[in-house]
Protein backbone atom coordinates (compact mmCIF):
# COMPACT_ATOMS: atom_id res chain seq x y z
CA UNK A 1 0.00 0.00 0.00
CA UNK A 2 1.24 3.80 -0.74
CA UNK A 3 2.38 6.01 1.38
CA UNK A 4 -1.38 7.94 1.01
CA UNK A 5 -3.57 4.72 1.54
CA UNK A 6 -4.33 4.88 -2.58
CA UNK A 7 -3.61 1.49 -3.87
CA UNK A 8 -0.91 1.80 -6.96
CA UNK A 9 -1.91 0.14 -10.27
CA UNK A 10 0.80 -2.51 -9.70
CA UNK A 11 -1.06 -3.58 -6.71
CA UNK A 12 -4.44 -3.05 -8.18
CA UNK A 13 -3.69 -5.57 -11.03
CA UNK A 14 -2.09 -8.00 -8.58
CA UNK A 15 -5.49 -7.93 -6.74
CA UNK A 16 -7.21 -8.27 -9.97
CA UNK A 17 -4.94 -10.82 -11.28
CA UNK A 18 -5.11 -12.93 -7.57
CA UNK A 19 -9.06 -12.50 -7.23
CA UNK A 20 -10.44 -15.91 -7.79
CA UNK A 21 -14.24 -14.74 -7.33
CA UNK A 22 -14.58 -12.84 -10.46
CA UNK A 23 -18.33 -11.46 -9.62
CA UNK A 24 -17.91 -10.15 -6.16
CA UNK A 25 -17.96 -6.82 -5.10
CA UNK A 26 -14.21 -5.71 -4.20
CA UNK A 27 -13.00 -7.44 -7.61
CA UNK A 28 -15.11 -4.97 -9.16
CA UNK A 29 -14.08 -2.16 -7.29
CA UNK A 30 -10.76 -2.90 -8.09
CA UNK A 31 -11.23 -2.78 -11.65
CA UNK A 32 -14.03 0.16 -11.36
CA UNK A 33 -10.47 2.18 -10.23
CA UNK A 34 -8.16 0.74 -12.75
CA UNK A 35 -10.98 2.14 -15.18
CA UNK A 36 -10.84 5.73 -13.66
CA UNK A 37 -7.28 6.13 -13.57
CA UNK A 38 -7.15 4.60 -17.75
CA UNK A 39 -10.06 7.12 -18.30
CA UNK A 40 -7.86 9.91 -16.62
CA UNK A 41 -5.29 9.34 -19.25
CA UNK A 42 -3.06 6.70 -17.00
CA UNK A 43 -0.57 4.52 -19.04
CA UNK A 44 0.56 0.92 -18.63
CA UNK A 45 0.43 -2.21 -20.34
CA UNK A 46 -2.37 -4.39 -20.16
CA UNK A 47 -4.74 -6.61 -22.86
CA UNK A 48 -6.90 -4.35 -24.97
CA UNK A 49 -9.91 -5.98 -24.00
CA UNK A 50 -9.42 -5.97 -20.52
CA UNK A 51 -8.61 -2.06 -20.73
CA UNK A 52 -12.20 -2.07 -22.48
CA UNK A 53 -13.49 -4.28 -19.39
CA UNK A 54 -11.79 -1.62 -16.69
CA UNK A 55 -13.52 1.35 -18.68
CA UNK A 56 -16.75 -0.07 -19.07
CA UNK A 57 -16.77 -0.74 -15.36
CA UNK A 58 -16.14 2.62 -14.17
CA UNK A 59 -18.62 4.59 -16.28
CA UNK A 60 -21.22 1.72 -15.56
CA UNK A 61 -20.79 1.81 -12.02
CA UNK A 62 -20.07 5.23 -11.96
CA UNK A 63 -23.62 5.78 -12.17
CA UNK A 64 -25.99 5.22 -8.97
CA UNK A 65 -22.09 4.40 -7.16
CA UNK A 66 -23.72 2.46 -4.50
CA UNK A 67 -25.43 -0.02 -6.68
CA UNK A 68 -22.70 -2.89 -7.34
CA UNK A 69 -25.55 -5.35 -9.06
CA UNK A 70 -24.94 -5.75 -12.48
CA UNK A 71 -22.46 -7.53 -14.71
CA UNK A 72 -18.89 -8.16 -14.29
CA UNK A 73 -15.66 -6.82 -15.36
CA UNK A 74 -14.90 -9.90 -17.41
CA UNK A 75 -18.93 -9.56 -18.88
CA UNK A 76 -17.90 -6.19 -19.79
CA UNK A 77 -14.84 -6.60 -21.95
CA UNK A 78 -16.69 -9.69 -23.86
CA UNK A 79 -19.84 -7.66 -24.53
CA UNK A 80 -20.77 -5.70 -27.96
CA UNK A 81 -20.54 -2.14 -27.81
CA UNK A 82 -24.31 -1.84 -28.73
CA UNK A 83 -25.33 -4.16 -25.57
CA UNK A 84 -23.17 -1.95 -23.34
CA UNK A 85 -24.82 1.02 -24.57
CA UNK A 86 -28.29 -0.77 -24.05
CA UNK A 87 -27.15 -1.38 -20.11
CA UNK A 88 -25.98 2.14 -20.13
CA UNK A 89 -29.33 3.64 -20.94
CA UNK A 90 -30.78 1.44 -18.52
CA UNK A 91 -28.60 2.74 -15.53
CA UNK A 92 -29.22 6.09 -15.72
CA UNK A 93 -33.33 5.61 -16.21
CA UNK A 94 -32.92 3.63 -13.34
CA UNK A 95 -30.85 6.72 -11.54
CA UNK A 96 -33.31 9.00 -12.84
CA UNK A 97 -36.07 7.10 -11.69
CA UNK A 98 -34.67 6.38 -7.59
CA UNK A 99 -33.87 10.30 -8.23
CA UNK A 100 -37.09 11.55 -9.03
CA UNK A 101 -38.63 9.16 -6.27
CA UNK A 102 -36.33 10.76 -3.95
CA UNK A 103 -36.87 14.48 -4.64
CA UNK A 104 -41.03 13.59 -4.91
CA UNK A 105 -40.65 12.33 -1.04
CA UNK A 106 -38.72 15.47 -0.16
CA UNK A 107 -41.34 17.63 -1.57
CA UNK A 108 -44.14 15.41 0.31
CA UNK A 109 -42.93 14.99 3.33
CA UNK A 110 -43.77 18.48 4.75
CA UNK A 111 -47.27 18.62 3.25
CA UNK A 112 -47.80 14.98 4.79
CA UNK A 113 -46.67 16.04 7.92
CA UNK A 114 -48.61 19.14 7.44
CA UNK A 115 -51.60 17.14 6.71
CA UNK A 116 -51.35 14.75 9.63
CA UNK A 117 -51.11 17.89 12.08
CA UNK A 118 -54.67 19.28 10.65
CA UNK A 119 -56.67 16.55 11.44
CA UNK A 120 -59.86 17.23 13.48
CA UNK A 121 -59.79 16.53 16.95
CA UNK A 122 -63.02 16.33 18.46
CA UNK A 123 -61.41 17.47 22.14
Amino acid sequence: MSSSNKPTVTELLRRIHLNTAKVNVENKKNWYKVGKLLLNGQKFRWHNESKTGARRTYRFYSIMKSQWNGPSPQQFSKMKKSKFEELMSERVEEEMAATFLELENELMAPLLVEENSSVWNPE
